[in-house]
């Protein structure tokens, strides 16, 4: 499989775990305990990147990675775009 093949599900990844910590953050700071999101996060990362990372070669692991990680910078510039854009009218 190409690059691109693995960007993709790693960017769709990284926006998930994106939107994961945003409601953990906003439950935890309006004085809630969100034990369970933080058991769902981890069993998130451990339901995909411990077969990623182990499994696949290191090639495409790299290609994963990288979606990942363009995932959640491409999510959280989005929703702090839209956040200002909000905050302004």
């Amino acid at each position: 499989m190409g690059p691109i093949l693995w960007l993709l599900p790693g960017a769709l990844f990284g926006a998930a775990e994106f939107f994961l910590t945003k409601v953990i953050a906003g439950r935890v700071l309006s004085g809630r305990t969100p034990i369970l999101l933080l058991c769902a996060k981890l069993a998130s990362y451990a339901a995909v990147l411990v077969p990623v990372f182990l499994l696949l070669p290191s090639a495409a692991a790299k290609w994963f990675g990288i979606g990942a990680g363009s995932g959640v910078l491409a999510v959280g510039t989005v929703c702090a775009v839209l956040a200002i854009l909000k905050e302004k009218r």
